[in-house]
């Protein structure tokens, strides 16, 4: 039984992931590759407390590190002439690609924000030799990137759900519910009656009060 109630209970709490990312190579153009930073249709993205973490604290922390200029933009192979770069490196990734998806909500999770972040470290550790001044440069990045992702939040959290919109036509439903009483009461059905039972109590009292006068006379 304790099976069972799991199973109830897991299905609101996991929502169904998405297809995984195809960033499969890329061809360069003009010396750079510049991967997909809009979510595609069938693969749409989240905003979860994770992602927001990274966003605000994490990459800020990266972009503005005095070694993170080097890293904001694709590598383009022609300006630094390495022609071999692409054939070595398969997945290239910036900084500035992993902004631009955190500002379009590109990721479903943050462990695939995460992925792309070591991708741009280890194609630098990849392609340029132990000890350079890229490879120095990465690595203080590196440490801190890890230093900052170790205060993220534990358990991602979808922050923003849009279907709460659809709550305003329910305000239309006030518009029968002016019919009902119109229908038994045929619209000045009420004060028709106590204007009846008005005219009734007058007439009677007029007639009285008539009554004594004839007498008299």
């Amino acid at each position: 039984m304790s099976d069972s109630t799991s199973l109830v209970g897991s299905p609101p709490s996991k929502p169904k992931t998405p297809p995984p990312i195809d960033d499969g190579p890329l061809e360069p153009v003009n010396g750079t590759v510049q991967p997909p930073t809009v979510p595609p249709p069938n693969r749409p993205g989240r905003a979860t407390n994770q992602l927001m973490y990274l966003k605000n604290t994490v990459m800020k922390a990266v972009w503005k590190h005095q070694f993170g200029w080097p890293f904001q933009t694709p590598v383009d192979a022609m300006k630094l002439n390495i022609p071999d770069y692409h054939k070595i490196i398969k997945h290239p990734m910036d900084f500035g690609t992993i902004k631009k998806r955190l500002d379009n909500n590109y990721y479903w999770s943050a462990k695939e924000c995460i992925k792309d972040f070591n991708t741009v470290f280890t194609n630098c550790y990849v392609y340029n030799k132990a000890g350079e001044d890229i490879v120095v440069m990465a690595q203080t990045l590196e440490k801190l990137f890890l230093t900052k992702i170790a205060s993220m939040p534990k358990e991602e959290q979808e922050t923003n759900p849009p279907p709460k919109e659809i709550t305003k036509p329910v305000k239309k439903e006030k518009g029968p519910s002016l019919p009902s009483p119109s229908l038994p009461g045929a619209g000045g059905a009420r004060p028709v009656r106590s204007m009846s039972v008005t005219s009734s109590t007058t007439e009677q009292s007029s007639l009285e009060s008539l009554a004594p006068i004839t007498t008299t006379t």
